[in-house]
């Protein structure tokens, strides 16, 4: 089970079995019978939704879409390299990491589909996105994995600022209003960080993870799973930083995929199993 997402009804997420076998899947957030909108894919993945359409990656480089309610599925951009999506007014955006044809970059196209564009070229494996009306956030991680970088795209000017710089590794990304939050992946010392959108200085809220993943906020906390040894845990943090929580945790058995929220619940997906834990 991998990389959940959710709306005002369901939960959905891609089953990423192997070539030609994954499919793309929903369930009320309620719970019940789970629902396939897409099967026979290969190797689904990076799946988000917006009030119309899921969509997902493919092992082949193609990012696909099927209505929220079932139907046909739709390519929208074919050999690509795509390592995560995000999705917002209409349009999909991507990072492309630049392997195996470097350099990355980070492109868009329309959610009807078409001719994808690059917006910004030049990337040294950038990887976790997220957008919000006014601009693209990203992580880089360069292959020394030692001078990482967030960065921000303005839709108005197509201007590049970087946010955050020496950091190890950085992946997932999350936003809200204020702040642009990031997970680095230090063997060591991985950490959660946070810089404000419009610049400035950056603050680690929480080092002295092991290996956290799927970053999300709601704006009041952060949440994220972590794994440690033999136990996958699901962690909240306040978006100021403070003490780590623990809200759930299972023992390792297929590893920890992704979180998602909404305003009284998280999901997650650990162990081929979907969870919901309410209120958060």
């Amino acid at each position: 089970m991998q990389s959940i997402a959710v709306d005002a009804t369901n939960v959905y997420w891609a089953d990423n079995v192997g070539a030609g076998t994954g499919s793309v899947m929903k369930v009320p957030k309620a719970g019940g019978t789970p629902v396939t909108l897409a099967s026979g894919l290969d190797t689904p993945d990076s799946l988000v939704v917006d009030d119309a359409n899921v969509y997902w990656t493919t092992g082949a480089g193609s990012i696909e879409s099927v209505p929220l309610g079932g139907g046909s599925i739709t390519a929208l951009a074919t050999n690509q390299q795509v390592t995560y999506l995000a999705v917002n007014g209409g349009k999909i955006f991507w990072t492309n990491p630049g392997w195996p044809r470097p350099p990355g970059s980070i492109a868009v196209v329309p959610v009807s589909g078409g001719t994808p564009s690059t917006l910004v070229s030049g990337e040294n494996n950038p990887a976790g996105i997220a957008a919000d009306d006014s601009n693209l956030y990203w992580t880089e991680a360069p292959s020394d994995h030692l001078n990482g970088w967030v960065h921000r795209y303005s839709f108005s000017t197509g201007t590049v600022t970087t946010l955050a710089s020496g950091l190890s590794n950085p992946a997932s990304i999350a936003i809200d209003g204020q702040y642009v939050y990031w997970l680095t992946a230090a063997q060591a010392n991985a950490s959660l960080g946070r810089v404000p959108i419009g610049g400035g200085a950056a603050t680690v809220l929480l080092g002295g993870l092991s290996s956290p993943t799927s970053l999300v906020t709601d704006g009041v906390d952060v949440y994220f799973g972590e794994v440690t040894g033999a136990a996958v845990s699901l962690v909240r943090v306040p978006v100021t930083g403070g003490s780590a929580t623990t809200l759930a945790s299972e023992p390792q058995t297929n590893g920890f995929t992704q979180v998602a929220i909404d305003s009284t619940s998280v999901f997650w997906s650990v162990n081929l199993s979907l969870y919901r834990l309410t209120p958060k």
